[in-house]
């Protein structure tokens, strides 16, 4: 008797197993919920340091952890604002020229060598925001472009902002023209 069970077990844990990992997979490949809405933002004052080289170097991850610890308070995003972002190619498929920094009341502290301030003012964006964080980020622009239009939207490549909290959760910012 005990056979017979291990016998029919066997195949329903293997086939339950799989449903699982169905599953699974079917939920990191989604990109996880995405909203997308037309708003307007508020203005901003960052402080970060420029960067403009290769985002697979560690110079650039060195640049963004530096200011990711340096929040004051850790359940704000960090910043990163990105000028003429540039359709990608062979030769510059991961060259980023971008500011990485985090929201600041206070312009009177001073400032951490290479540190400087930007200010992002208020304006029309599409947002999209996702809990799936960085696996999917590349998954979320062509559903920013879709919406754009779908609504008959000009895009502002000038100003391209994304965010990044900790706990995965990612936010890009598109202008509208």
């Amino acid at each position: 008797m005990n056979k017979k069970k291990f016998k029919i077990l066997i195949p329903v844990s293997i086939v339950a197993v799989c449903i699982y990992l169905i599953l699974l997979v079917q939920k990191f490949t989604s990109g996880g919920e995405l909203a997308i809405d037309k708003v307007t933002t508020s203005e901003y004052i960052l402080v970060g340091v420029e960067f403009n080289g290769s985002a697979d170097q560690q110079a650039f991850r060195d640049a963004y952890e530096k200011v990711d610890t340096e929040k004051a308070n850790d359940s704000l995003p960090t910043y990163m604002v990105h000028y003429e972002m540039e359709e990608p190619t062979k030769e510059n498929k991961f060259h980023i020229n971008a500011f990485i920094g985090y929201v600041t009341q206070d312009t009177s502290a001073s400032l951490t060598a290479g540190h400087e301030y930007r200010i992002l003012h208020q304006r029309e964006v599409v947002r999209a925001t996702s809990v799936a964080g960085l696996i999917f980020q590349g998954r979320i622009y062509p559903k920013l472009e879709e919406y754009f239009a779908e609504h008959q939207l000009g895009i502002d490549s000038s100003y391209i902002v994304e965010k990044y909290w900790k706990d995965n959760k990612i936010a890009i910012e598109m202008g509208v023209k």
